[in-house]
């Protein structure tokens, strides 16, 4: 496989899960949930203008989270389990090959430019 045709399929998926979340801000984070039976649930909630409580106090070891943006460190976490280990492993990448994938994807789409993409807390990595 090309490493065009790579960047093209991890950006496709990538941007689907990205824009399919639910968005919850909280303090200096949004968090991204995915979760199908979540996203059904809140979007019947939307149409029906309900609040939807299972939003409030989330935390990153919650299963729903796939993606953290943190706004003071400029860092978007990524669950490993859930997200960045399906990329090691379908593509033999290794951390700094997925890194600067998912920067060029987070940068060149707008969703959060000027962000580095990191795997799970608590493995804290620094440029």
């Amino acid at each position: 496989m090309t490493e065009k045709k790579i960047y093209n399929e991890i950006k496709e998926d990538f941007l689907h899960h990205f824009n399919q979340s639910i968005k919850v801000k909280q303090g200096n984070s949004i968090f991204y949930l995915y979760d199908k039976d979540l996203i059904l649930k809140y979007k019947i909630n939307q149409i029906n203008n309900t609040k939807f409580k299972l939003l409030e106090n989330i935390k990153w070891k919650d299963d729903i989270v796939l993606f953290e943006q943190d706004k003071n460190s400029k860092y978007f976490w990524i669950k490993y389990d859930k997200y960045w280990e399906k990329i090691e492993s379908k593509y033999s990448l290794n951390y700094n090959e997925i890194r600067n994938i998912i920067k060029h994807i987070l940068n060149n789409n707008t969703i959060c430019k000027q962000y580095t993409p990191l795997p799970p807390k608590p493995f804290r990595f620094t440029d």
